[in-house]
């Protein structure tokens, strides 16, 4: 999606995929439509833990927050946003699970909303699922609000969202270190916005990217049944990534993808950082 034309392209988007930890993008935004000042400290390292680390602990006790003390109803909470935008092929139903071998079971029967896309190619989680255009949209939405202050989370969200609040969403996401995927199709100190997900049979990467030839908004799902050799989806979403960039940037292009990294997520937490103070300020303009 360029984000200067608002002119896409899209592939797929008939198709449900595991939403993995990419909707936590979703609850990010459900959260800050709730804050009404900036997030102390600790749901501040909370918001850094969910984003970058995708710690599924940190992630529940948001859900928990935006539920008024209850994970399925913060769930539910994130649904309902999305409906309000419009993004009605997106979902979430529980919170994320703490143990595999322990699954999250619901105090209370679930309702499987009925969106009207593919049930069956990607074999989705019945119970957190996206399509791409959905988390495109609401990127774009995120970017609107943060630079433009327009788009739907200005004026359908009653009050509910300001620029600052966008640009720390932005921020946070920025600060993201995994390097692989999207990001690793674009030059190394290209700032890029994003938020990772993966599981056995599922890779994906959504992201805003700000570079010289304009910004742009790139959502990518890869699914193989079985199991997804990470060694097979990271080349190709670097590669289609690479091809976007240079799209944009003529000029400049990157000739090959770069290795990219993942850092070793059980090291990672960023309490007491200097991220958590930025996501602390009640003024931020970058």
């Amino acid at each position: 999606l360029d984000l200067q034309t608002g002119e896409s392209i899209t592939f797929g988007t008939e198709f449900a995929f595991s939403g993995t930890s990419i909707n936590k993008v979703a609850i990010l935004a459900r959260l800050y439509a709730q804050l009404q000042d900036p997030p102390d400290a600790r749901i501040a390292t909370d918001i850094a833990n969910t984003m970058i680390c995708s710690e599924n602990a940190a992630t529940n006790r948001l859900l928990s927050l935006i539920g008024q003390g209850d994970e399925f109803l913060g769930a539910d909470e994130v649904t309902r946003f999305l409906r309000q935008l419009g993004l009605d092929h997106t979902y979430i139903l529980t919170p994320y699970t703490l143990d595999p071998n322990q699954p999250v079971v619901s105090p209370r029967p679930l309702f499987i909303p009925q969106t009207g896309v593919d049930q069956r190619k990607a074999n989705p989680d019945q119970t957190n699922q996206l399509t791409v255009d959905d988390m495109g949209w609401l990127l774009a939405d995120i970017y609107q609000c943060a630079y433009e202050d327009a788009g739907p989370l200005i004026e359908d969200m009653s009050g509910a969202f300001n620029g600052r609040e966008c640009r720390q969403m932005l921020h946070v996401m920025s600060s993201n270190n995994v390097d692989a995927l999207l990001k690793a199709g674009v030059p190394e100190d290209t700032r890029v916005a994003h938020k990772h997900g993966w599981i056995f049979d599922t890779h994906g990467n959504a992201g805003v990217f700000f570079t010289p030839g304009g910004d742009y908004v790139l959502v990518m799902m890869l699914h193989q049944p079985t199991w997804l050799e990470y060694a097979q989806s990271l080349p190709v979403i670097a590669e289609v990534s690479r091809t976007v960039y240079n799209y944009y940037n003529p000029g400049a292009p990157l000739p090959a993808i770069r290795d990219g990294f993942i850092p070793d997520a059980p090291t990672c937490n960023f309490a007491n950082t200097p991220l958590v103070v930025d996501l602390r300020q009640p003024v931020w303009d970058q």
